[in-house]
Formats: C-alpha cells, structure tokens, sequence
C-alpha cells in the first residue's frame, strides 16, 4: 500500500483493518478499547462538572454483577446481569472516581420515585452511548469469574463465559419520572435494547 493509498491495497482491493489488526502481533485492539474507554470517561468527567449540553444524553450499559457495582438489592434482583441506564435530564451527584484500581462513576437516579445511588466499575461498561451524535462505543467485559482480574473475582458469581453483547441490554426508561409537563419526543434506545 502507497502512502497516499489509504482506501485499499495497490490493487485497489479495500483493505480489512480489523482483520489486519487481530492479526497484528502488537495488540492493537486493547489498545484501541483502552482509549475508547478513556473517551467515555472524558465525557463522564465534563458532564459532571459542565453538566448535558444541548441534546446530548448517554445510554451506558453495564454488567450489575460485576465486582464493585453498587446498586439496591430490589434493583439487583430485578437486573441480576445487565441493565441500561440513561442520563439525561433527571440525575444527580455525577462523581467520577479515577483511584487505581477501583476507577468508577456513580450517580443518583430515580427508580419509582426512589432516589437511588449507583456506582458502576468503568470496566463493567459494555456500551456507552450519545445520541444526539451518534456515538457509540461497545467494550469487552467478561462475565465469568476466571475471567476477571485476581482482585475482582472474589465478589464474583458463576456466569456464562460468553461477553456481554447490547442486544442484551435492557433499558431503564426514566422520562416516566420527569417534572417537564411538555416532554421532548422519545430517544430511541441503542439497538436491541428493551424498554422497561
């Protein structure tokens, strides 16, 4: 491939980068996940200090069973692997935590009325999405307990040893609970998601 050619090879046959990237000895897909990641976490980082701009909104889906998720038991039992939860206009106390080895966000939301803290590992993000963009980025999360770091899997149940993909994810709905008596038109959920 010329240095000017960067839609295909020298034949003019388009060129698979992620084939070419799984292929690489260096591990570029880490790599790349690790800076998608630290891109959400920016965005966490801005909105808890600047707050939503405009029509920007996230949709983050996360694994509730992985170590360091902190939610209620009612909301446990009722998403025992995955829930989707949207930050929009109704959330509060937005707190990004980057300490080593326990780098988190957490945030009060509203379940039935009820206040509710959440506190959810960066690492058990499977999605985060906005889309008044649209952005998208999807993670690698394991879900089972040998798949975990040594430090995580003691807080571990036994799971499929599959990775969570979105169309799993379920979606909390929260403009139930909004003041607004003219709400804006619905935001349709990540692709395959479920309203609950």
């Amino acid at each position: 491939m010329s240095g000017n050619d960067h839609n295909g090879g020298d034949d003019g046959i388009p060129v698979d980068f992620g084939q070419l990237l799984n292929q690489s000895l260096l591990p570029y897909p880490k790599w790349l996940e690790e800076a998608q990641r630290e891109v959400m976490v920016k965005a966490l980082e801005y909105v808890a200090e600047e707050g939503l701009l405009g029509e920007h909104h996230f949709f983050i889906s996360y694994r509730t069973d992985y170590p360091g998720t902190i939610l209620p038991d009612w909301l446990r039992a009722r998403y025992p692997e995955n829930i989707t939860i949207v930050l929009q206009r109704q959330f509060g106390e937005l707190k990004i935590s980057r300490e080593a080895g326990k780098e988190h966000f957490s945030v009060l939301l509203s379940f039935n009325g009820q206040p509710t803290r959440l506190t959810v590992p960066f690492k058990a993000i499977a999605v985060f999405s906005d889309p008044a963009v649209p952005l998208e980025l999807q993670f690698s999360v394991p879900i089972a307990a040998s798949e975990y770091d040594d430090d995580d899997a003691s807080g571990m149940s036994n799971a499929s040893a599959e990775t969570l993909k979105a169309e799993t994810a379920e979606i909390v709905q929260l403009d139930r609970f909004r003041k607004n008596k003219n709400p804006p038109p619905p935001t349709t959920p990540p692709s395959g998601g479920a309203s609950a």
